[in-house]
């Protein structure tokens, strides 16, 4: 598998398809700001981040409810 089709956080597949004629994922869920800074510099704007990462970045960024 190419490195660019793996997540730089998880290194699983990112099925990133942003390249191809159907949208990809990452046009309904944007990548959050805050996960790209975690990128090391040599993979920032060359590797996608997969949709398990981000998901699970928002989901610890919400307020748990007491």
């Amino acid at each position: 598998m190419q490195e660019e089709n793996i997540c730089p956080l998880c290194q699983c597949e990112n099925h990133c398809r942003v390249a191809t004629i159907n949208d990809c994922w990452c046009k309904v869920l944007p990548v959050p700001e805050g996960l790209i800074k975690q990128l090391p510099e040599g993979v920032k704007n060359k590797r996608c981040i997969c949709q398990r990462c981000v998901e699970q970045y928002l989901n610890q960024q919400k307020p748990v409810n007491s």
